[in-house]
C-alpha cells in the first residue's frame, strides 16, 4: 500500500480564474511624453494566473476579467527599462492594487525610460579590428542573498570593424 502523492501548493501552480474587475490606463515615454505602442502590460496576483495585455497605437491598455485581489502591474518593451505601477527606483518593485470584484480602474499610467547603451570598438595588439567577438553587459546584483554578476542587456558579436553596442540597459554600474 503506497502513500498518496501530495499535490503542489496553489501558489506553485496558478489557477485560470475570470472576474469582473478591471485596470485600464497608458504607457508612454518619460522623455517625451510619446504613446507607446506595442507595450506588454502585465497584471500578477499571488496564486492566479497572470494577464496580460499589449498598448494600441495609442499606448492605451484594458486588462478585463480579472478576479477581485491585490494586483502588481509591470510593463515591458524592447529597448526601454521594465516599468512597475508605483516604482520609486527604476525597476523597482513598485506598489500593488487591490481590485474589489466588478471594480473597474482607469487612468493607471505608466511612464518607461529608454535602456541605456553601451558601445566600442575591439581591436588586436596591432591595432586590427576583431570580428564576431561576443559582447555583452554584466554587473554585480543580489540574488538570494549573495552578489553575482550577471549579464544584463542584449549582447551580441562585434562587426567586420570591430565594433559593438550592448543596448537596453537599465542604470547601474557595468563590466
Amino acid at each position: 500500500h503506497e502513500p498518496a502523492a501530495s499535490q503542489p501548493p496553489a501558489r506553485d501552480n496558478p489557477q485560470p480564474r475570470t472576474g469582473t474587475a478591471g485596470l485600464s490606463g497608458r504607457v508612454v515615454d518619460a522623455s517625451t511624453g510619446r504613446a507607446l505602442p506595442r507595450v506588454e502590460v502585465l497584471a500578477e496576483s499571488d496564486g492566479l494566473q497572470p494577464h496580460s495585455s499589449l498598448t494600441g497605437g495609442d499606448g492605451r491598455y484594458q486588462l478585463t476579467g480579472l478576479p477581485a485581489g491585490s494586483y502588481a502591474l509591470t510593463a515591458t518593451k524592447p529597448n526601454y527599462i521594465r516599468a512597475a505601477w508605483g516604482e520609486t527606483r527604476p525597476e523597482g518593485p513598485g506598489q500593488r492594487i487591490t481590485l474589489a470584484e466588478a471594480q473597474q480602474i482607469g487612468n493607471v499610467n505608466l511612464a518607461m525610460k529608454r535602456g541605456g547603451v553601451i558601445t566600442g570598438r575591439i581591436v588586436d595588439e596591432a591595432g586590427d579590428p576583431v570580428s564576431e567577438a561576443y559582447v555583452s553587459a554584466m554587473r554585480y546584483q543580489y540574488i538570494q542573498g549573495s552578489r553575482r554578476l550577471i549579464q544584463l542587456g542584449r549582447g551580441g558579436e562585434s562587426n567586420d570593424l570591430g565594433d559593438f553596442r550592448v543596448y537596453g540597459l537599465p542604470p547601474g554600474q557595468y563590466y
